[in-house]
C-alpha cells in the first residue's frame, strides 16, 4: 500500500511513522518545506491517484 503522511515531522506524525517505517508499505511524509498545507497550489500538486491511504497529522503550533 502507498501511504501518504501529513505533518510526518510533527509529535503525532513522527509517533506514525515510526510504526509505519515496521511495516511493509510504502510511506511518504512530504516536510512542510516540500507540501505548504497552507498554499492551495501546493495541495493541488499532490498525485492522490497512486495514494491508497492518507494521513492527516498537520497542525498549526503556537495558536495562541
Amino acid at each position: 500500500m502507498n501511504i501518504l503522511v501529513l505533518g510526518g515531522t510533527g509529535m503525532i506524525g513522527s509517533a506514525f511513522l515510526s510504526r509505519l517505517d515496521q511495516t511493509q508499505h510504502h510511506v511518504t511524509a512530504p516536510s512542510s518545506e516540500e507540501l505548504n498545507l497552507t498554499q492551495a497550489i501546493s495541495i493541488q500538486s499532490l498525485d492522490l491517484d497512486s495514494v491508497d491511504i492518507l494521513i492527516n497529522c498537520a497542525a498549526f503550533t503556537q495558536v495562541d
